[in-house]
């Protein structure tokens, strides 16, 4: 009698009451399946769909092509990481994962929540593993319909990251909602079924958010804010390349001739917050590196980290305007190709932070070859992905804050 009472201790400490919607389930560390694979218990659906549970399998039907709804938690999570497997057939439909909904909004999930979206699409603006309007996958392909895939979602303080078969796939920091429901979507757009299995959450301590302290870094130092570009004869760069740079005072000008060319600081940054206006034409290219070894005669994203300004394709674009080439997609569209727009760069140590027009475009934790200090290069880039003929870029008001200095 007496082990018996205690393991009834123990099962009622672990396990939630339906009221208590915001306190943690389990011990920080611990994974706890949130579906029971026999039936809905702990779960709601909300908007019109059809449900199953077979085998430990979730099946969701849309009723109807194009509708919108859910299955969601009953109970709020703040902190967790969340692992799912699913399955669907139809390529031409997609589904999403929905973390951090809040139940007090009326209505289906939206801009209060994110979604990480499940779709096979390459040309499309959220492509697999994309948070909705918060940032934007690299995902590349590799997904098959009617087999089984994983996701994860990492959901720490104001940190997301999504990973698709152990893969990540995207990241950012975002405070547009702290907790809220978990949710899974029924297919959209044709219609049709997805399955969910062996879904499961393992509870995070709270941590404090980071993008308000890399903000007040990054923005409110009281390090001055330097001009990179100071006369015509471009005093602290070098050129790499055979294309021209002008600058008559107030406006640089780049163009690449037949070849990539590249304007270099003589001088390495690691830390610091990097502003500038630039104009450019569609399809023409360009870029900022940063970061590139001082040892290197080349500037490649081997030995640098790119900033893009280059689009050329729509949604197909690999890293439009706004990306971090090879590791961070930015949303299409995003800058006004009649007139100047800005870029921010924010670098602290491992972590780099980009923003077209006052938006976050993209941001990554760097791979530690590029922790370090590096030039800074603007790039006058061919067409590569047309017809490989020359582009403009101008650049004005360039202005850095150095935070070792």
């Amino acid at each position: 009698m007496t082990l018996l009472l205690v393991l009834t201790l123990l099962m009622t400490a672990c396990w939630p009451l339906p009221d208590q919607t915001d306190s943690p389930i389990l011990e920080p560390g611990e994974w706890h399946r949130i579906f029971n694979g026999k039936d809905l218990d702990g779960w709601e659906t909300l908007g019109d769909l059809e449900t199953s549970v077979a085998d430990g399998i979730l099946h969701i039907h849309a009723s109807h092509p194009n509708n919108n709804a859910w299955v969601l938690t009953n109970r709020i999570y703040r902190n967790f990481n969340l692992e799912l497997e699913f399955l669907m057939q139809d390529t031409n439909t997609n589904s999403g994962v929905l973390i951090r909904f809040e139940p007090q909004r009326q209505g289906l999930p939206n801009i209060s929540a994110y979604e990480a979206n499940i779709d096979w699409r390459l040309n499309h603006q959220n492509v697999m593993g994309t948070l909705e309007n918060a940032a934007r996958s690299n995902y590349s392909g590799g997904a098959e319909p009617g087999m089984w895939h994983k996701m994860r979602i990492e959901a720490n303080g104001d940190r997301l990251n999504v990973f698709f078969d152990d893969r990540l796939i995207c990241q950012t920091h975002n405070r547009r909602a702290l907790s809220g429901k978990i949710g899974l979507q029924v297919p959209i757009n044709q219609g049709g079924d997805i399955a969910f299995r062996n879904i499961r959450l393992q509870q995070l301590p709270d941590t404090p958010t980071l993008e308000a302290e890399l903000e007040r870094v990054f923005r409110s130092s009281t390090k001055p804010l330097v001009a990179l570009v100071n006369d015509a004869a471009l005093s602290g760069w070098h050129t790499i390349g055979e294309g021209k740079w002008t600058f008559d005072g107030a406006v640089l000008h780049g163009y690449s001739g037949n070849s990539h060319s590249f304007l270099v600081t003589d001088e390495v940054y690691k830390n610091f917050y990097l502003r500038c206006l630039f104009k450019i034409k569609k399809e023409d290219n360009s870029g900022i590196f940063i970061r590139k070894h001082p040892d290197s005669t080349a500037v490649n994203t081997t030995n640098a980290i790119e900033c893009n300004i280059y689009d050329h394709n729509g949604f197909g674009h690999a890293y439009s305007t706004g990306s971090i080439v090879g590791h961070a997609r930015a949303f299409s569209n995003l800058i006004d190709y009649e007139d100047w727009n800005v870029m921010e760069i924010m670098a602290k140590d491992n972590r780099l932070l980009l923003a077209i027009n006052g938006d976050k475009s993209a941001e990554i934790y760097l791979p530690q070859p590029f922790n370090r200090a590096g030039n800074i290069c603007l790039q006058a880039g061919t067409k590569v992905f047309t017809d490989n003929g020359p582009s403009d870029i101008y650049f004005k008001d360039l202005v850095i804050r150095d935070l070792d200095q």
